[in-house]
Order: structure tokens, then C-alpha cells, then sequence
């Protein structure tokens, strides 16, 4: 299994100061479970380098001992926008400009979509099975590229034990 994370993603998982977005609830839990979800099945998560950079930005003076954590992994794969991606990248931009809007229907600024798109198109080059972004103008430009694209918001919790409480006291 593949997966992919965009920048919040990244830094979500791996800074425990993360800023969650706001309308996700319970999103350290939600994240911790798929960390361990994805350990146990062996999967390899793709760092697109362009999301690599936007997050060793955030990390500031932390930057460096996060790249040692990362390609040192091998959990994590930092993949570069290569030569496939650019043409996967412009191959989307082309046909968005066909049909009259360069955005996609993507509501941020410009230099902001292409990135998002350079992100998705090394996510589809890598052949990810998803790519977790709470990014909506990310969710638009994978669906159009065809790359499925989960938000943490639908991340499952991790079930309830149904014996948990088998032996606790009382509560009245």
C-alpha cells in the first residue's frame, strides 16, 4: 500500500504543536489510528517534495532534525516533481485551460493551485492508493486527475473495545 500527505497532513502527523484544521474533530486520535493503520499493513507514505518544503518552512528552527526523521525512515519516501509529474502536472493545467477556467474550479490563489497540482500529480505518478489532504482545491484537482484524495475529517476513530468495560466499577 501507498499513500500520500499533503503539507497539514505531514505536519499533523509529525509535529506534536500541529495546528488542526477547525472542523476536524478529534483529528490526533483520528491521525493516530491511521499512522497504526498504515504500520501494520506495511504501507509507504510518499512525501511529494513540494509539500516537504512548505512543512520544513512551518517547522522553522526544528527543519533539519525533521529531514534527518524523514529520509531516514523507512516509512517515508520524499518524492520529487520529476519529469513525469510535470507532464502529468501539464497535461491537468492544459485541459483546465480548454474548458475555460485554469483553476479547475479551484478557489486559491494561483502560485497556490500549481503547487496543489504538483503535489497531486507526483501523488498519481507514484501510483498512491490515496492522497490525505484537508486541502479543498486539492480534493478538486484529484478528482480531475484521477487520484482519490481522503480528508482527515472522514478518517475513521479507532473502535471502541467492547470488553473495556467489562471490570470498571459501578459509576453509581
Amino acid at each position: 500500500m501507498r499513500v500520500a500527505f499533503d503539507t497539514v497532513v505531514l505536519g499533523a502527523c509529525c509535529h506534536p504543536d500541529a495546528q488542526y484544521p477547525s472542523r476536524v474533530s478529534r483529528a490526533p486520535e483520528r491521525l493516530e489510528y491511521l499512522l497504526r493503520t498504515l504500520e501494520e499493513a506495511g504501507a509507504t507514505i510518499i512525501i511529494p517534495t513540494p509539500a516537504l518544503a512548505e512543512f520544513l518552512v512551518l517547522a522553522g528552527n526544528e527543519a533539519p532534525r525533521y529531514l534527518k526523521e524523514l529520509t531516514g525512515s523507512t516509512v517515508f519516501d520524499i518524492v520529487a516533481f520529476d519529469q513525469r509529474a510535470a507532464v502529468e502536472a501539464a497535461e491537468a493545467e492544459i485541459r483546465a485551460r480548454e474548458s475555460g477556467d485554469r483553476k479547475a474550479g479551484a478557489q486559491g490563489p494561483w502560485q497556490k493551485i500549481k503547487v496543489d497540482r504538483q503535489i497531486v500529480a507526483i501523488a498519481k505518478v507514484s501510483e498512491v492508493d490515496c492522497l490525505y489532504s484537508e486541502d479543498a482545491d486539492v480534493v478538486k484537482l484529484g478528482a480531475q486527475m484521477g487520484v482519490d484524495v481522503r480528508g482527515m475529517s472522514k478518517l475513521p476513530l479507532q473502535p471502541e473495545d467492547p470488553q473495556r468495560f467489562m471490570f470498571a466499577p459501578d459509576a453509581d
